[in-house]
């Protein structure tokens, strides 16, 4: 006996001519160096603060206050509650917080009454370096701390 195979139903639309492929091109783009999108996982937030461990902050009390000699620190004079808080949350990079060197802090404390609640807060200078930028503070030449200093000392 033979096995009878069937036969093949006809393709549909068999004698139809050929689509070619689809050709895809994609635009060149000339790429500079360095022009890659940043990772964003990596991305660190701007600093806004200076902690106060990385400029050696150091509080003093003004009744007591003897500058070290030289160029070597910086002074802000506040109240003791501002201090305090400068030293936890770090010194902010603002334009309203005036550095003094050692001859103008004396004099800003011979002009304050020694009944005030008042704190010197003391800096390292080279340390705070890249964040000074030159200004004054009550007709007095100071420093202030900026973000991006451009012109600083």
């Amino acid at each position: 006996m033979s096995v009878r195979h069937p036969r093949r139903p006809a393709l549909l639309f068999q004698d139809l001519p050929k689509r070619p492929a689809p050709v895809v091109r994609r635009a060149h783009v000339n790429r500079i160096a360095g022009d890659v999108q940043p990772d964003l996982l990596e991305w660190t937030p701007p600093q806004t603060h200076l902690p106060g461990p990385e400029v050696d902050l150091q509080l003093f009390s003004p009744l007591n206050f003897q500058p070290s000699s030289g160029d070597a620190f910086l002074y802000h004079l506040t109240d003791t509650a501002s201090a305090t808080r400068y030293l936890s949350e770090g010194l902010p990079l603002q334009d309203d917080l005036a550095l003094l060197d050692a001859r103008v802090m004396v004099n800003a404390l011979s002009e304050n009454l020694p009944d005030r609640d008042l704190t010197v807060l003391r800096v390292r200078c080279r340390l705070v370096r890249r964040w000074l930028r030159k200004g004054t503070a009550e007709g007095h030449a100071c420093y202030v701390l900026v973000q991006n200093a451009s012109d600083g000392t």
